[in-house]
C-alpha cells in the first residue's frame, strides 16, 4: 500500500502500480528469507552470491539495452562515457545497498526473522516521508494508510 501511487502515464490510474508493488514485495519477502537461510559460513558469502547475480543480471540488460541501440547491423558501441558524479552515487548507492543487507543479515542471525523483515520492509515509507521533506510531494491516501498499518504491524509483530 505505500508503495503503490498514482502512474501519470495511466492517467492517474493505481491499479497497476499496486500490482507491481505487491509482486515486488512478495520478491523482497523471498530474498529476505533467503537471506536468512543463505548458510551458516558467515555474512560475506550470501551478499557475495546476491550481487553475482545481479551483476550477471545487470550486465545482460546493459548489453540488451546497447544491442537495441546500436542494432544487429551496426558496431557495438562498448564505451560508456557517464559523469563522475554518477558514477559516485552509483558506487555509494551500491555500498549502501551492500551495508543494508549486510546489516539484515547480522539482525536475523542475532535475533528474530520476522521482527527484522518487518523493519527492512518499511523502506517504501522512508522513500515516501523523503520525498515529501525534500520535494514537497503529497502522499495518497493508499500511502498514508499503508504507512500507519505498517506502524501497527510493528507494534504488533514485536509484542
Amino acid at each position: 500500500m505505500i508503495a503503490g501511487g498514482p502512474s501519470p502515464e495511466a492517467g492517474g490510474s493505481q491499479s497497476g502500480t499496486m500490482t507491481l508493488a505487491v509482486v515486488s514485495g512478495i520478491g523482497f519477502g523471498i530474498y529476505f528469507v533467503a537471506l536468512k537461510y543463505a548458510g551458516s559460513a558467515g555474512l560475506v558469502w550470501p551478499m557475495a552470491t546476491a550481487r553475482m547475480g545481479s551483476l550477471s543480471t545487470c550486465s545482460l540488460v546493459l548489453l540488451a539495452v546497447s544491442w537495441g541501440r546500436s542494432g544487429p547491423d551496426t558496431r557495438l558501441d562498448t564505451r560508456l562515457s557517464l559523469p563522475r558524479a554518477a558514477v559516485l552515487w552509483c558506487l555509494s548507492t551500491a555500498l549502501l545497498d551492500t551495508s543494508g543487507n549486510l546489516l539484515f543479515i547480522a539482525a536475523t542471525r542475532a535475533g528474530r526473522l520476522d521482527v527484522a523483515a518487518v523493519l527492512a520492509s518499511l523502506y517504501p515509507a522512508s522513500t515516501i516521508l523523503l520525498a515529501a521533506w525534500t520535494l514537497k510531494e503529497k502522499p495518497t491516501r493508499r500511502q498514508g494508510l499503508g504507512m500507519v498499518v505498517a506502524a501497527a504491524a510493528v507494534v504488533l509483530i514485536t509484542l
